[in-house]
């Protein structure tokens, strides 16, 4: 009589298991794609146009010093 209340009861909770993962999958995939996050390849090739943007504005900061020492220069 166990031997069949075993496998009957394993059963029974089979499909339950299934849907609990279903729906964790579905809701963990929810919450990352609301997350907006990016690949490592994305974020270095960002990182990678910030510092060039830095270095040229650090360039033009340094040329427009120079352009007020020669305009206040009497």
């Amino acid at each position: 009589m166990f031997e069949s209340l075993i496998p009957s009861l394993m059963s029974l909770l089979e499909q339950p298991k299934a849907d609990l993962e279903k729906n964790t999958r579905a809701l963990l995939e929810g919450w990352l794609q609301r997350m907006d996050l990016v690949t490592r390849e994305q974020l270095e090739r960002q990182e990678k146009k910030l510092y060039e943007a830095q270095q040229t504005l650090a360039a033009l900061n340094q040329r427009i010093a120079q352009l007020e020492k020669q305009l206040l220069k009497p």
